[in-house]
């Protein structure tokens, strides 16, 4: 009977341990990191839950993205250690304008949005056929909101030479008037459509070719133009987004951009995320998947 009461016991024990771990709700999610970040003196996991009585340690040059069960976001860049139930109260609630970028931004980060067709067809734009030797990732036809966008270009197939630059970037009005001409080292560069030559231009013609080889040319790619204004529908929520100067807000950012079919300032706020996350190879990968369905 002594026995019998001592297993009751031990049952009874082990049905309360479930219940007291569930009482702990997760407190934040990891979405990103970039250098030795620490928890409770481990490295963590992407998709990993953080719990109240947690400690953080951010070294310096170091980079920790953070989803609050709220739903609202929180970014560490400041070298430090941090007790999680202290970092909770940094938090703001997310604004119902901005909620479903952030769970788009979690879910793209945690594997949730994956079905399976990050190289599907291009849907914004038209995909570029032409057989010129290099080509520029963009749509060879596509909106731009007016403002800085950047452009990358490769070599198609084999070429005699690897050519790294000088490239010459050229822009024209759509009567084929030069509007600028810009000489770049390297295989990217940063347009600013806010440039006093091309402002008053609601279509832009552009293209790249070698300085020394000019055989080295891509195909004549068009920017239709639309100024630094969205729709009054969307202005207060564009203007929600904007106001959130962070690699998360900048991931929310191009994603309002992409549902609006402005992909290259997705694209530039991608940069732009990947850039403030100190290089986050997570944020990198939800670009390169955003790349991949666009063929950019």
């Amino acid at each position: 009977m002594k026995n019998i009461k001592q297993i009751l016991g031990v049952i009874a024990l082990m049905a309360l341990i479930p219940l007291s771990v569930s009482a702990q709700d997760y407190t934040f999610m990891i979405l990103g990191t970039k250098g030795n970040v620490q928890v409770n003196g481990k490295t963590p996991k992407v998709g990993e839950n953080l719990l109240a009585n947690h400690t953080v340690t951010v070294p310096p040059n170091a980079y920790l993205g953070l989803a609050h069960a709220s739903g609202s976001t929180l970014e560490i860049t400041q070298p430090g250690t941090y007790k999680v139930k202290d970092l909770e109260a940094k938090i703001s609630k997310e604004d119902a304008l901005t909620g479903k970028f952030a769970s788009f931004v979690i879910d793209e980060i945690t594997g949730k949005s994956d079905d399976g067709n990050g190289s599907r067809q291009v849907k914004y734009g038209s995909v570029t056929r032409n057989t010129k030797p290099v080509k520029i990732n963009m749509p060879s036809k596509t909106a731009v909101l007016r403002g800085e966008v950047a452009l990358d270009w490769e070599l198609k197939g084999k070429q005699d030479h690897v050519q790294t630059g000088p490239f010459k970037l050229v822009v024209k009005d759509i009567s084929q008037n030069i509007l600028m001409e810009t000489p770049v080292e390297g295989n990217s560069t940063v347009l600013d459509l806010n440039d006093e030559k091309l402002k008053g231009h609601d279509r832009l013609v552009y293209f790249v070719e070698a300085i020394d080889n000019k055989r080295l040319e891509s195909g004549q790619y068009l920017f239709e133009v639309k100024e630094a204004e969205v729709p009054q529908a969307d202005k207060e929520q564009y203007e929600a987004l904007k106001s959130k100067d962070s690699a998360l807000g900048k991931m929310m950012l191009a994603k309002f951009y992409e549902d609006k079919g402005l992909l290259p300032n997705a694209k530039m706020a991608y940069h732009e995320a990947i850039k403030l996350s100190f290089g986050s190879e997570q944020y990198q990968k939800v670009y390169e998947r955003f790349a991949a369905r666009y063929g950019l």
